[in-house]
């Protein structure tokens, strides 16, 4: 079906991160068309969906608004709701305010892309959830694992390594990714260096370039550079765990950690976070991290998932959250085929 059934209003107008994968999934799951904010597109009948709530909160709910009073479907995807719901500021008490009186309006949804029995309190600012589709979106053929690694960086990284396991930090490295823990974790611990390669494959922040000198003489390796989608790919391949302990302020779904799962490659995690809370109910193989990080214990073995288990787990969730987003905007249901969802 090309029948253009909904706008996705992507109010930036970039595709930094991972808007474009988004923008192209979704085109294919709700049939959008990806849109700035116009005046033809806030009084349009078909049903608008923001991509995401962050970019302009305030736009966001003037748009519910007006559509609300109209009788014209809108939805919104909250990436971040847990600021929002904790409220320690006197903005982010506005904004759980406004999402409270949101949720009571007619044709407005917005989502949430962890469930609510991750956190329960999300119900109070959202009136529905889906999976993060990086989740599940893999399951849809637009990528696949396995092979033997065909770039100079995964065979590199197999190489350094040797018979040791490879612990990957894939995309930016910053302090919200967990990169000083990273550090702390692999400079302190001179038996985990004997059985562990830890590796940095992503664009370092400057304000922590001058750290990497002395994690690369302790043996670590450190590509401060931007990373290929291929080589996304071929790292999760090759890679035995998968640094997802974030910093506590970056407490959210993480794109590294959906693509882990899908893939069924082990994270390691903070203990007590959002993605640490929702793979211990899901089944995803983990590590959790507490303080001291230094004492991280990496020693337990995790193999990989079997891939038939990952790829059932995954087209689940996208039957749940595609089906929902459907149904928010009005659009008739889909079926799930051999290769995922078909319209």
């Amino acid at each position: 079906m090309n029948t253009i059934e909904s706008f996705l209003v992507n109010i930036g107008g970039t595709h930094e991160g991972h808007r474009g994968q988004y923008a192209e999934l979704f085109a294919r799951i709700i049939n959008s068309r990806e849109t700035p904010l116009r005046v033809s597109v806030v009084f349009s009948k078909m049903p608008v969906v923001f991509s995401m709530i962050e970019e302009s909160f305030s736009l966001y709910s003037v748009v519910c608004l007006v559509r609300s009073c109209l009788g014209r479907k809108t939805a919104g995807i909250l990436f971040r709701p847990l600021p929002a719901v904790r409220a320690e500021t006197l903005k982010l008490k506005v904004k759980r305010a406004v999402l409270s009186v949101l949720n009571k309006l007619p044709n407005v949804m917005t989502l949430t892309i962890m469930p609510f029995d991750v956190e329960p309190s999300f119900s109070t600012i959202a009136r529905t959830w889906i999976y993060d589709p990086q989740f599940w979106d893999q399951h849809f053929g637009t990528a696949a694992l396995g092979g033997v690694p065909c770039s100079n960086l995964a065979a590199t990284i197999s190489t350094r390594a040797g018979d040791r396991k490879i612990v990957c930090a894939i995309g930016r490295q910053d302090r919200d990714k967990g990169f000083l823990q990273f550090l702390r974790l692999y400079n302190g611990r001179p038996d985990l260096r004997e059985n562990f390669l830890f590796v940095s494959c992503g664009k370092v922040a400057s304000e922590f370039v001058h750290l990497i000198s002395r994690f690369e003489d302790a043996g670590g390796l450190v590509y401060n550079r931007l990373i290929t989608d291929q080589e996304i790919f071929e790292l999760y391949a090759v890679s035995d765990l998968i640094w997802c302990c974030y910093d506590v302020q970056y407490d959210q779904a993480s794109g590294i950690f959906g693509r882990a799962m899908q893939f069924g490659v082990p994270v390691i995690l903070r203990d007590q976070s959002l993605i640490h809370k929702f793979a211990a109910q899901c089944g995803v193989k983990y590590i959790a991290c507490a303080e001291p990080i230094e004492a991280t214990d990496l020693t337990r073995s995790l193999e990989r998932e079997p891939q038939e288990e990952t790829r059932a787990r995954g087209l689940a969730m996208a039957d749940l959250s595609i089906g929902t987003l459907r149904r928010a905007l009005g659009l008739k249901p889909y079926r799930t085929g051999a290769e995922g969802a078909q319209l």
